[in-house]
């Protein structure tokens, strides 16, 4: 059945955004032991002259550097102001800002209310087109705060390499998303001439940006040391990533890791959306219909593609067939 009246399908949008956007229930927060736990095993930590260095003032110019790189024609908050009105004199409205930017967090820990309002739209992905989970929220905030979440992100990038596993290619600066599709193609390739079992597993976090509880991140950035000026300036803005893949050198070790990712959802608020992760055979002689892990590892059968951030791959699959179906 189609609905179509409007009332109720702007209540329906609107109800299945908030809930992902809103804080946790008081029956659904998370048991701090466990947490704490999953914090202990965190193994990367700021140096303490590293600590010192990202914790300085936030400065005029790093505010200038920040402003003076953004796109100058991108849409505009709500207020209509676009980065290119701030631009024609970066260096005096970075004073004026920082001004208020220090105000804020000495007197009040966050932004003005105009700051902290921002206009989402809702853009078509695939699917259903009455489904509200198939549409992504992008948010048009206003362009002082991205001047300064794109100044604290700049200074944090500095440091970076020491916090970020290697093989994380989002978000950091000289690592592409294409490293792990080459790492993926190779690794294919190598089990299959050296006939050792192995799998990947690709998961997807459910609106990973939304769902992460809040409280969690503030507790990982001060496990990892990072300082209390930092982390204010960060709780000021507020803002994990959604798509991440799990290497197995068998079925019971994918099984095992899945189970880790999931204790860390229910410490930490993240979902796993079990319908978009999958796990591709790299070589193997097991019928995966008959060892799935239960269920949990939804194991793409051999002779069968699956998509790869917008590549396909498959067990058994030739590379030619493999380009063939990314052209279609």
């Amino acid at each position: 059945m189609s609905i179509t009246d409007e009332p109720t399908v702007q209540n329906t949008f609107t109800a299945h955004w908030r809930s992902i956007m809103s804080a946790p229930q008081v029956g659904n927060l998370p048991d701090h032991d466990r947490r704490r736990a999953v914090l202990e095993a965190l193994t990367k930590r700021l140096e303490l002259v590293d600590r010192d260095s990202l914790d300085k003032p936030i400065t005029v110019k790093e505010l200038c550097d920040a402003m003076k790189t953004m796109n100058p024609s991108k849409s505009p908050g709500p207020d209509g102001w676009s980065a290119g009105f701030f631009q024609v004199a970066p260096e005096i409205f970075s004073e004026l800002l920082l001004l208020v930017f220090n105000y804020q967090l000495s007197h009040h820990g966050c932004l003005l209310p105009h700051q902290r309002r921002s206009a989402i739209t809702l853009l078509y992905k695939s699917g259903d087109r009455g489904l509200p989970g198939n549409y992504r929220p992008i948010s048009l905030m206003p362009v002082e705060v991205k001047v300064l979440s794109r100044a604290l992100a700049f200074r944090l990038a500095r440091h970076a390499p020491q916090l970020i596993h290697p093989t994380q290619a989002g978000f950091v600066p000289g690592r592409r998303l294409h490293d792990h599709v080459t790492m993926v193609q190779a690794l294919q390739h190598y089990c299959t001439m050296e006939d050792q079992d192995s799998y990947a597993t690709f998961l997807d976090f459910s609106k990973a940006y939304d769902m992460v509880d809040q409280s969690f991140l503030f507790e990982v950035l001060a496990e990892m040391n990072l300082g209390a000026n930092f982390i204010s300036w960060v709780r000021m803005l507020i803002f994990f990533a959604d798509d991440s893949t799990l290497l197995s050198k068998d079925l019971p070790a994918a099984v095992e890791q899945l189970g880790i990712v999931e204790e860390f959802c229910v410490v930490s608020g993240a979902r796993l959306n079990q319908t978009k992760c999958q796990t591709l055979v790299l070589n193997g002689h097991l019928d995966p219909a008959d060892t799935d892990g239960g269920g949990l590892l939804n194991i793409v059968p051999s002779g069968q593609p699956v998509k790869y951030l917008g590549l396909m791959f498959g067990h058994r699959l030739p590379s030619d067939y493999q380009l063939t179906l990314v052209n279609e």
